[in-house]
């Protein structure tokens, strides 16, 4: 199942009271949601207020009371929950504040629980996925070279950059950590001669 293999198990709140909700209760937990199920509006604003959800699917019209002005409640207490509409009793002006209102989606019955589980599937992707901008795409390639490289020189001269802007870029990201600084040794440059840095060393000036 696509939600509990990527993006964990999806918590669903069904707000039904209809004689269909049972079965979509049954089917959306085969499919792997976490279902709940309330037949009342009462109900279903007690839930929210102490539950965390990150699905709700709702009747439209519930015992003779709209439930669409739920939506934007739903949305500020969970701003990327997905919030379907399914409704017996649908309506041009109740479709168009749903989606207002903030919902997803605004189907008409009778609804499979399998159309339901792939269109919370997709909604829940489309709401927690998020574009590569440039600094993530830094970010990402700097961690995979702190962590093949061990010192800060090493990382430096791969980077092409100078060990003082390598290690301004690792603060500023996070990434600091991640290498060690290069040990000081003397460089046959530091000495200023032209024979080997082991000779000089060991036989001194």
């Amino acid at each position: 199942m696509f939600v509990a293999a990527t993006l964990g198990v999806m918590d669903v709140l069904l707000v039904d009271a209809s004689a269909t909700a049972l079965r979509l209760v049954s089917g959306l937990d085969a499919e792997g949601f976490r279902v709940s199920w309330v037949k009342t509006r009462a109900a279903a604003e007690h839930f929210l207020s102490e539950r965390y959800v990150s699905g709700v699917v709702l009747e439209a019209v519930l015992n003779g009371e709209s439930t669409v002005d739920l939506a934007p409640k739903i949305r500020a207490r969970f701003p990327k929950a997905v919030i379907v509409f399914a409704t017996c009793y649908p309506s041009i002006a109740s479709a168009r504040a749903a989606i207002h209102w903030g919902a997803d989606n605004y189907l008409v019955k009778p609804v499979g629980a399998d159309e339901l589980a792939t269109l919370l599937s997709r909604e829940r992707a489309r709401r927690t996925w998020r574009p590569f901008t440039l600094a993530s795409v830094r970010v990402e390639y700097l961690r995979e070279i702190t962590a093949r490289y061990t010192s800060l020189a090493e990382a430096a001269r791969v980077l092409g950059l100078d060990r003082r802007s390598l290690r301004r870029m690792l603060e500023r990201y996070g990434l600091r950590k991640s290498l060690a600084p290069t040990p000081s040794r003397p460089c046959a440059e530091d000495l200023g001669a032209s024979e080997p840095v082991a000779a000089r060393l060991e036989y001194g000036p």
